[in-house]
């Protein structure tokens, strides 16, 4: 589920990069890289059964803490929003001055 909350994938679309995608199989550990993956229904029951736990939060949790540990969290980040200068303004001729083949 955390997979394909990352790739915003619908269910459907998350069975089958499971069934399909190696690393996706990798990410899931313990399965073999033959398995035939699942139907895509078992996300649904997946995210009900955890909505009924004590604890539902419990994946947001572990993925919490593995960012903490991987120092993702905790430090003071800059956002650079400097407008990109690219294209660069017109001048003479506006866009067909500047795209038109030249021939000389």
């Amino acid at each position: 589920m955390v997979l394909q909350r990352i790739h915003g994938l619908s269910d459907r679309e998350a069975a089958d990069a499971f069934a399909f995608d190696l690393r996706w199989k990798y990410a899931a550990g313990a399965l073999d890289f033959d398995h035939p993956g699942f139907v895509h229904t078992v996300f649904v029951d997946m995210r009900e059964r955890l909505r009924r736990s004590e604890r539902p939060d419990r994946i947001f949790e572990v993925v919490l803490d593995v960012a903490k540990e991987a120092g993702l969290l905790g430090r003071k980040r800059v956002l650079d929003s400097t407008a990109p200068s690219w294209p660069p303004p017109l001048r003479g001729g506006g866009w067909r001055g500047r795209w038109r083949r030249r021939t000389r």
